[in-house]
């Protein structure tokens, strides 16, 4: 079973009652892909390295000193809110490409998830809607509006953090994707409030100043 079948499993199961067990499995299955089973490519041809001796592994010890630092560290709104993430990203990635994560995720992926949620899909039929609306279904989404600036950039941020987990760099660290994420977040920005239809002008200001003597109560 995939990295990320096992984690939504784990975390939405009613065995779940505190953040270190939640944290604890986190880390064990973040840790799953390191390069004792990595495949590597030689001359077009796949190639299975050989595992490490011990002397080059992590302990026991050592991942549940690792795990203990993470749980203190995290905050559990963080947790929460990785969870959250965690289940959205999936089940889009899945309606999106018809496949699990990957890791690490192609640059394509991370383009198509930026430009999938920085438009109003109300009136866009295509692709995109026929996910959004999936997610909709299943409880993940509220509309087809826009997702607010900010709740794109804490998925994106969520999904640098199980890369980072991994030991694998994230596809949002491109140019290209970085460059993507501004263009949406500049266009997708509140305009700012419109000047007061009345300004004060300079000779108001200055009558206005003319009222004010020395006084406590003048200054």
């Amino acid at each position: 079973i995939g990295f990320f079948c096992r984690l939504l499993n784990h975390f939405f199961s009613s065995s779940i009652i505190h953040d270190k067990s939640r944290l604890s499995w986190l880390l064990k299955c973040a840790s799953e892909q390191r390069i004792l089973s990595q495949e590597i490519r030689l001359n077009g041809q796949e190639m299975t390295t050989l595992a490490l001796p011990s002397y080059a592994q992590l302990s026991e010890a050592d991942e549940a000193a690792l795990t203990e630092l993470y749980r203190r560290g995290t905050p559990p709104n963080t947790l929460r809110a990785w969870e959250r993430d965690l289940a959205y990203i999936s089940a889009w990635k899945m309606a999106a490409f018809g496949r699990p994560l990957a890791w690490p995720e192609d640059e394509t992926v991370a383009l198509r998830f930026i430009l999938d949620h920085a438009q109003d899909l109300t009136d866009k039929p295509g692709p995109a809607q026929d996910v959004a609306l999936e997610l909709i279904a299943i409880g993940l989404r509220i509309a087809l509006a826009c997702p607010a600036p900010a709740t794109l950039d804490r998925r994106i941020a969520s999904w640098q953090a199980f890369h980072r987990m991994r030991n694998l760099a994230s596809p949002f660290s491109s140019p290209l994707v970085q460059q993507a994420r501004q263009k949406a977040r500049r266009a997708n920005a509140k305009p700012r409030p419109p000047k007061s239809p009345k300004p004060v002008t300079r000779d108001i200001l200055e009558a206005l100043l003319a009222t004010c003597d020395d006084s406590h109560r003048g200054i």
